[in-house]
């Protein structure tokens, strides 16, 4: 097969990309193999005018109630645990919760590229829902833990999902913009969280603080979900999409399933759960005893602690081994290894997320013990970094939209989020060194 050339840059530009046989091969087999891809490009083709802005304002209510939910539930976890006497636990239920969320959103994707958008916004309302009633009614720590988990499925997924539909109305140019600006939410309920959630503390209990998004989610969630469901079956009609499995089918063939089973396997083989499995126990093996070891009897030199670290470790490569000789379709196809970029991005991510949860995990429950403040003071502090990265996200969605540029944006942040830590770290250097004197 020859190879293909592309003739755009990221932002609409003219540049020659030349990409090799090999992985030419692989793109358009996964293209194939996407049902949900065919079915979206398919929809978009019956969306007129007043359809369209059914999407946006679907697309509105998702970002707010995203929003608001975490603008306050974060809150109600501090109090939810404290009610068993277990709040210590906060870290290692955040740490099985991110494990969720990272884990989760291959799947959520793979769900919506394999099936359609519709269904994969149905799967992720129906993780939502029932993860918070188990929450709401919850009798022990440990029904709040499997709760969040559920419900980490359900908000990763909204969150994911309404960057893919984004992705999907809108061009590269203009997609950093659209993007931030489905954040202005935040901004917003920066201060309307702040007095939501002060009035059920107050006035009611965290149990109604979660309960209470049992209700609102599906109710903001559904325009969305409807508008969706209503394009896939308006393209289907009008037989749109088996023209385009058509069209994606033609040079190569997949045996269609046919029964149970073999439908079963299909949908596995296609969200490559194997090696997902894999991934998640092994990630969870390897942070779990980090957040575990200090209340664990014995602390690391308990066994199971170690057993837990080397049983990860080994998985990892398990999992490494398994997607590239033996998955189909790859949760991490071996070319996004090779990817300079793709490795730089990552890397700054987890170091993003490193820095932002050793400073954040116990940031809320700290101020509440040590500060005088107000419980709606507590709120609005615990506010502000949500505020700034939005409010931020926008202008640097503006500037890429105008100039084009995104690396230079992306050093200054670094250098900006460098300055704040050489400032911080004499003042905690002192508090840690005065501490341990009092001790």
């Amino acid at each position: 097969m020859s190879s293909i050339k592309k003739d755009s840059d990221s932002f609409g530009g003219t540049a020659d990309v030349v990409i090799d046989p090999r992985t030419a091969l692989e793109l358009e087999e996964e293209q194939d193999a996407h049902v949900g891809v065919k079915t979206v490009e398919a929809a978009e083709k019956v969306y007129g005018k007043y359809s369209k802005w059914f999407l946006f304002i679907g697309l509105g209510l998702a970002s707010y109630i995203y929003s608001l939910d975490g603008s306050t539930t974060y809150t109600y976890l501090a109090y939810a645990t404290s009610t068993f006497s277990e709040h210590s636990l906060i870290s290692s239920i955040q740490v099985a919760q991110s494990v969720i969320i990272s884990v989760g959103k291959p799947v959520i994707a793979k769900l919506a590229d394999v099936t359609s958008r519709g269904t994969a916004y149905l799967a992720v309302l129906i993780f939502y829902v029932i993860g918070y009633i188990v929450i709401a009614s919850a009798r022990s720590i440990g029904a709040i833990a499997a709760g969040i988990i559920i419900y980490a499925i359900g908000y990763t997924g909204l969150q994911l999902l309404t960057q893919v539909i984004i992705a999907d109305i809108t061009t590269l140019k203009w997609r950093g913009l659209v993007s931030g600006l489905m954040s202005a939410p935040f901004i917003i309920n920066a201060f309307v969280g702040a007095n939501i959630s002060t009035q059920v503390l107050e006035h009611s209990t965290w149990r109604w603080g979660y309960g209470m998004f049992a209700i609102l989610v599906p109710v903001s969630l559904a325009p969305l979900i409807i508008t969706l469901f209503w394009a896939e079956w308006k393209a289907k009609r009008l037989g749109l999409v088996k023209k385009a499995l058509q069209r994606s089918t033609a040079a190569f063939s997949i045996a269609s399933p046919k029964s149970w089973l073999q439908h079963i396997w299909f949908f596995i083989d296609q969200l490559d759960l194997i090696g997902l499995v894999f991934l998640g126990a092994a990630v969870a093996l390897i942070l779990l005893p980090l957040t575990l070891a200090e209340t664990a009897k014995n602390g690391w030199h308990n066994a199971s602690m170690i057993a837990m670290l080397v049983v990860g470790i080994f998985l990892l490569f398990v999992f490494a081994i398994w997607d590239t000789f033996f998955a189909k379709r790859p949760v991490m196809p071996l070319r996004f290894l090779k990817n300079r970029s793709f490795i730089g991005a990552s890397w700054i991510g987890f170091m993003d997320f490193v820095s932002f949860y050793l400073t954040n995990t116990y940031l809320y429950s700290f101020i509440v013990v040590v500060k005088p403040w107000s419980l709606i003071d507590q709120t609005y502090f615990s506010s502000t970094q949500t505020v700034a990265l939005t409010v931020f996200g926008i202008l640097a969605g503006f500037v890429m939209r105008f100039t084009h540029e995104y690396k230079w944006i992306l050093v200054v942040g670094l250098c900006i989020r460098l300055l704040y830590v050489l400032h911080d770290w004499p003042r905690a250097y002192f508090i840690h060194v005065h501490a341990g004197a009092s001790a």
